[in-house]
């Protein structure tokens, strides 16, 4: 196939690269209409127009490039699929993976699920890394190999968390991704080991996601402006927010999934909360979802530190009287 547009100097890219990036559609289609390939690669980093389209969530653009010839499979000068890409994703982009998927399948395009990049990373881990339920669960349920997977260092955590976001609604979004990624591992029989829980539990530190606040009030849930307004925000179809805060932990990870929380941090009803209880409310909520984690993983350390002497139902009867922090 040959390329029909001129390489922009300023740009390092073609007229074809910056449609895709833009998504300006019909663009796209013209140039594919007049025979531009659809994998011609950007000089500097090697990636094809699907990397750009799929780094800014230009669905449409993917969709004709796929329709188009697109290799779906083509990597990038950092070893790099479009399926890396969309894994690197941070704003739990569920649609652009399940479209992606389904265009590749209805042209009958097989997926690397299991690719490397030059760090060895599998779009598994970076979904894990990026903290993608989703993502996390589409890959498995794909078969993505969980036989040989192994769970992201610590580095790549940091890498990837350079800057902790400062709203107190993601952290709660944050929490809840986390815990959720972790659960969708645990469904298939893939079992964190001590020093994977704990870079979990570090980067909750790291981000401080699980501070107190430091004007904290042991009964600002009792406050009438914030019950009126807690009893009315629906958590799903049998619980308000009111009745979640009052829950024990072990209550509400039966009753309240981790995609209710996330979904909770996103809502309008939340943001409009008084602002002198959001974070209260945040870090207790963050603090009642972790919990079960936190006593599952210090459960076996605990046992060894009391040479194994003890029963294991009085250990967790000992850490249930614990805070996470």
């Amino acid at each position: 196939m040959k390329r029909v547009d001129k390489l922009s100097k300023e740009f390092d890219m073609t007229q074809f690269h910056m449609a895709c990036v833009a998504n300006h559609g019909s663009l796209v289609w013209e140039f594919l209409s007049r025979g531009q390939d659809p994998n011609c690669l950007v000089p500097k980093t090697g990636d094809a127009p699907l990397h750009l389209a799929l780094a800014h969530g230009n669905v449409r653009v993917v969709e004709l490039l796929i329709k188009n010839g697109a290799n779906p499979n083509l990597a990038n000068e950092q070893g790099s699929t479009p399926l890396h890409v969309i894994c690197t994703r941070d704003n739990d982009d569920d649609e652009s993976i399940d479209r992606f998927l389904k265009m590749c399948d209805d042209k009958s395009k097989t997926l690397e699920l299991d690719a490397r990049d030059k760090l060895g990373r599998t779009p598994l881990q970076l979904a894990v890394v990026h903290s993608l339920p989703h993502a996390v669960d589409v890959l498995l349920a794909r078969g993505a190999d969980i036989a040989s997977f192994e769970f992201p260092t610590a580095a790549y955590f940091v890498e990837r968390f350079k800057s902790p976001s400062s709203s107190i609604a993601s952290k709660l979004a944050s929490v809840s991704r986390v815990l959720a990624v972790v659960r969708n591992l645990e469904k298939t029989g893939f079992k964190l080991d001590q020093s994977d829980a704990l870079i979990i539990m570090n980067y909750f530190d790291w981000c401080r996601l699980l501070d107190k606040p430091a004007d904290f009030e042991e009964n600002w849930y009792q406050k009438e402006e914030f019950r009126e307004k807690a009893f009315s925000l629906v958590i799903n179809s049998w619980l308000s927010l009111l009745d979640l805060i009052q829950l024990k932990p072990k209550d509400a990870e039966n009753l309240v999934d981790y995609t209710d929380y996330c979904e909770l941090s996103r809502s309008e009803e939340f943001s409009k909360l008084p602002v002198k209880y959001v974070e209260a409310c945040v870090w207790h909520l963050c603090d009642t979802m972790s919990s079960g984690f936190f006593q599952r993983y210090a459960l076996e350390p605990l046992r060894e530190q009391m040479h194994q002497r003890v029963r294991i139902r009085c250990c967790e009867k000992i850490l249930e009287q614990l805070t996470n922090q």
